[in-house]
């Protein structure tokens, strides 16, 4: 054997054998699917915030009695480190209260925390502002009434002595002896 006629006839027959073999179309390639590790969130609860303290605590204070308001703002007076939660506290706490001798320490808590650049704080603030100013044109306005309704009273007091006065005057006039007479012909008896 020649191994110069065998190469050619060694490619001629791999061409050969490629040409038999029933050709198909070629198997489409799947897609590839990239799958994402499933998403997992984990809720933590954060730790509160001030904020959250104090708004929690603010909620609560309605459902308390007075002497329950007053221990809670003994228990804030004491407290030496200042904050504007601790502040706003101690505001609703004396606007709860609503004595008149802690007005001027009100005004002083709403001037401070009045421009606060917390929305909560200062939303807070601006209720209790308006609820104020609508509770003193409430009590100016009970104020002129109660004034009006004693003035009145006084008036129907100086009516009734006028009027108890006439009464013994006219009593007295008709017990003196020269005014009775005749009084079926309206002419009064001689003297």
């Amino acid at each position: 054997m020649n191994h110069r006629c065998f190469y050619p006839c060694f490619a001629l027959a791999l061409l050969l054998t490629g040409c038999a073999q029933n050709l198909s179309a070629p198997a489409p390639m799947e897609a590839q699917v990239h799958e994402r590790p499933p998403l997992i969130i984990v809720r933590g609860v954060r730790p509160p915030t001030p904020a959250d303290e104090a708004f929690r605590d603010i909620s609560r204070y309605p459902e308390l009695s007075e002497s329950a308001l007053l221990n809670e703002l003994a228990q804030l007076e004491s407290v030496t480190q200042t904050s504007p939660y601790i502040d706003l506290r101690r505001l609703v706490l004396l606007w709860i209260l609503g004595k008149p001798e802690t007005t001027a320490r009100l005004e002083v808590l709403m001037n401070q925390l009045g421009n606060h650049p917390d929305a909560g704080i200062s939303a807070i603030v601006a209720v209790l502002g308006r609820s104020g100013a609508l509770q003193r044109r409430s009590s100016d306005r009970t104020a002129q009434l109660e004034a009006k309704l004693v003035d009145a009273q006084r008036r129907i007091d100086q009516l009734g002595a006028k009027i108890q006065a006439l009464k013994a005057l006219e009593k007295d006039l008709l017990s003196r002896p020269e005014l009775k007479g005749d009084t079926a012909t309206g002419n009064p008896s001689p003297r």
